[in-house]
This record gives structure tokens, sequence and C-alpha cells, in this order.
């Protein structure tokens, strides 16, 4: 930079430096290049900058170039479309911290404003990329908690066309995403389109998982439930009152370090990070 060189150059992928820099996580580089950086470019996956320190780039890096999409109203800017047409545009860099299971970097953008009810051309909400990511901890952090829910029945029971939310809860595997959606009020009645005929719920979590009677039973009214409960500490049961996620898999919450110091052993060999319970799904789909 000192000799000239130019730091808003575009490569092959139409990467600038500072889009390079956020992909690996070179906080100090982003930081010298930011001042110069332009924030309009979209590379050819259809991402701006925000997208990329959204969904790869950390909470460091995110932190940083944060602040310049505020400034100028950009903090939901929507991406392009991909080089090879194969990607819907509009996709939110909160969508983006989603699908990638960024539970804090999705918690960042929605402190400084960013939308939970932005939809991308296809019509897909923040809520169902956190289910293509299998991020029941993003899922959870949108929804939030009962009684203040953020969305309406109305609104969880939305299609894409005929794809809902729960479809895509189920179609991940997830018994906790149906009965999290479920508790927060979407209707579990409708029918839904598969290979071209009408199915309700319980029967498309037969076809899509013969070997999982688990998630079928969420959906039959004669099977006994478990009722949904609020989260509570994971150690001394307390709720109603303020809990912390654990840092690493954000799945479980404790009410004070005393707690989490004395639930470790316990929670030690279920706790994996987002990433990993997505790759975890992923294997098993």
């Amino acid at each position: 930079m000192q000799r000239g060189a130019n730091t808003r150059a575009l490569d092959s992928d139409l990467y600038t430096p500072i889009t390079v820099a956020c992909k690996h996580q070179q906080l100090l580089c982003v930081q010298a290049l930011l001042p110069h950086a332009d924030l309009a470019p979209l590379d050819n996956q259809g991402a701006s900058l925000l997208h990329l320190a959204a969904a790869h780039g950390g909470p460091a890096v995110l932190e940083v170039v944060l602040p310049r999409y505020i400034e100028a109203g950009l903090v939901d800017i929507p991406s392009g479309v991909d080089a090879n047409d194969s990607r819907p545009a509009g996709r939110t860099p909160l969508m983006s911290a989603c699908v990638s299971s960024k539970y804090t970097e999705a918690k960042m953008l929605l402190q400084v404003g960013a939308s939970r009810y932005t939809k991308d051309s296809t019509g897909c909400s923040p809520l169902f990329f956190c289910l293509s990511g299998a991020s029941i901890a993003c899922l959870q952090l949108l929804l939030g908690a009962a009684p203040n829910w953020h969305y309406t029945s109305e609104q969880l029971s939305d299609a894409t066309p005929d794809w809902t939310l729960l479809c895509a809860a189920l179609e991940c595997g997830s018994v906790e995403a149906c009965k999290l959606l479920i508790a927060a009020g979407a209707d579990t009645h409708a029918n839904v389109l598969h290979k071209g005929a009408r199915v309700g719920y319980a029967d498309l979590a037969r076809m899509l998982w013969p070997n999982r009677p688990e998630l079928a039973a969420v959906f039959d009214p004669a099977a006994v439930q478990e009722p949904f409960t609020p989260p509570c500490c994971a150690s001394c049961q307390k709720s109603g009152i303020k809990l912390r996620a654990c840092s690493k898999c954000h799945a479980v919450r404790y009410c004070s370090t005393a707690c989490q110091r004395a639930h470790w052993r316990a929670h030690k060999t279920t706790c994996k990070t987002p990433d990993e319970v997505r790759a975890a799904f992923v294997a098993n789909w």
C-alpha cells in the first residue's frame, strides 16, 4: 500500500484484497484495508464484504467491518446473482451467518438491526437458512423464547412455495427444530407437496427418515408428547431469569459461572460447536 498498490483490484473471482483477507480471517489486513475499501462490489458468488465477514471472517473481523455498513445503512445488503446463476439473489448477511452456523455473528447482526423477516428472491427467510445450516442455536436466537416469540404463526407457516419451515426442519432431521417451531406457533396440520403428492408432516417424516420414528411422533396426536419447556439453567433448572449460553455449543444455558462449572462433567460429552452439529446432520443425511 505504501508503494501504491491498488487496494481495489479485482481477481478472476471478483475478490478484492480486503475480501481475500476477510475470508482468511486476517484481522490486521482487514483493518489496514478497510479505510480504502469500496462497500459496493460483489464477488462472483454475489456476496459483499459483509456477507463474507458474517460467514467466514469470524466475530473479530465482523466487528471491524460492521460499522461501515451501519453508517451506510447497508446492514441488510442483498446478495447478487452468482456467476453460474445457481444461487438465488437477495441473501442478506444474516442469512449467510445462519446458513454457516455462525451463532455469534448472527447475534451481532441482530443487535445492530439486521432484519429477521427479510426474504431472498425465492421467498426464504433467515429461519430457512438456520435449518439449511442445521443450526438449532441460530434458530433459537431468531425465534426468541416464550412468551415473546419474534414471529407470528402465519410467518412460521409460510411456504416457499410448498416447502414450509417444518418441512425444512424434517429435511435436516432435527426433532429439536420441529419442537421449537411448533412451540413458537407453526401450523402442524398443513398438507405439503412431496414428489407430486400432498402429505401430512408425520407421513413426510416417515418418507424422509424411515428409520427415525421419533420424528414422525412429533406430529402424531396419538403419541405421548413431551411438553416444550422454555430455556432454563442446565445445572439448577431455574427459568425466567437471565441466562448465558455455553460459548462453544450455544445449545445449553446457565444462570451463573458456578452452575456452568458444576455441569461441565455432564455436558462435555455432548458439547459440540454449531459446525460440528451441522457436519453430523450432513453425514446422516
